[in-house]
């Protein structure tokens, strides 16, 4: 059974502490707008439940995009890294090119998550990443997810299958 612990929180009473590569520990409640945009940008990754990118961007420009925009690797590079990651997340070659929005929603949410890890980030923030996703899906995703953590990336998730959510972290809070 699950233990549900209730606090109040009111504005400005709160820390959020991070350890930036590039800040040092800083608490993200506190810092400047300008501060937060600057970590969001360069240490932050986020998979949503659904995919927002622009319509007529394919779907190796969406995965290629933030290596290319975070890790200043050449345009070749960035596209041997992405035609990789799709391929482990099993999108099939002929919709490399193709517009996201006209995916399944598995699709669209393979994408998602390989735009959102495919430059590695120090911290990944997850909503829900695999509620649209057959359970073979869900399997690369938890293999991708793992490998991100042994090399180092933070995770904090919203997760409803328990089971899921025992499989891929270390410490599980309840919000009620």
């Amino acid at each position: 059974m699950l233990k549900c612990i209730y606090r109040t929180y009111l504005p400005g009473s709160g820390s959020v502490w991070y350890d930036s590569a590039e800040y040092g520990r800083i608490d993200l409640a506190t810092l400047p707008d300008r501060a937060v945009i600057d970590i969001r940008t360069r240490e932050m990754g986020y998979v949503s439940q659904f995919l927002k990118v622009i319509p007529r961007v394919s779907a190796l420009d969406v995965v290629m995009e933030p290596i290319l925009a975070r890790n200043g690797v050449s345009r070749d590079e960035a596209r041997i890294r992405a035609v990789g990651l799709l391929e482990r997340l099993r999108i099939p070659e002929h919709l490399f090119d193709a517009y996201p929005a006209t995916f399944s929603g598995g699709e669209q949410q393979r994408i998602n998550i390989a735009h959102a890890v495919s430059w590695k980030p120090r911290l990944l923030l997850l909503d829900e990443p695999t509620a649209s996703l057959d359970s073979g899906s869900v399997e690369l995703v938890l293999d991708i997810l793992r490998e991100l953590r042994r090399e180092g990336t933070t995770m904090i998730g919203i997760f409803h299958d328990t089971e899921l959510m025992a499989s891929v972290t270390d410490s599980v809070f309840t919000i009620c």
